[in-house]
């Protein structure tokens, strides 16, 4: 039978009991993150204010501390630990590299994108658009700066 080892990111070999070890803290990680998000979430959802609809209103209206003064902490707390969480999960996916070029490199990306969609979730939560309207108004000022000029000018048209 022929055993499969990994290297790790410095290139030594780790054993397939390593990589075992390593696999149940990565799943719960990923099962740890998923179970504070759905306990936290309905916390929140159950003292929002009038009524809430997956139809007529964002997820992220739940963190709003403006709509939501009694319970926000809860689904911003929820939002926050469960992308730590997954930030470890995705960090420990690098037990997987195998050598090959073209899968370490998809890997790397899955990784690069998991941290990032998890950092935006603790923004999310964090950068609450009930309390920074200053902060709100500065990203889209600087959205419509950049979008203005990358579009080029008409000819003859004032810019």
């Amino acid at each position: 039978m022929h055993t499969v080892l990994a290297t790790n990111s410095s290139g030594a070999t780790v054993p397939p009991a390593a990589l075992a070890r390593l696999s149940v803290s990565r799943t719960h990680a990923a099962y740890l993150a998923a179970i504070v998000y759905l306990a936290l979430a309905p916390a929140s959802y159950l003292c929002y204010p009038g009524t809430y609809s997956p139809l007529r209103n964002w997820l992220s209206d739940l963190g709003n501390s403006l709509t939501n003064t009694k319970r926000a902490v809860f689904y911003n707390a929820g939002c926050t630990m469960a992308s730590l969480l997954l930030i470890v999960f995705y960090l420990s996916m690098s037990v997987w590299r195998t050598g090959d070029k073209v899968l370490g490199r998809l890997l790397a990306v899955a990784q690069i994108s998991g941290v990032f969609s998890s950092l935006a979730l603790i923004l999310s939560a964090v950068i609450n658009i009930g309390r920074n309207y200053v902060v709100l108004l500065a990203v889209n000022a600087r959205l419509l700066e950049e979008a203005e000029s990358s579009t080029p000018a008409q000819a003859g048209a004032p810019k």
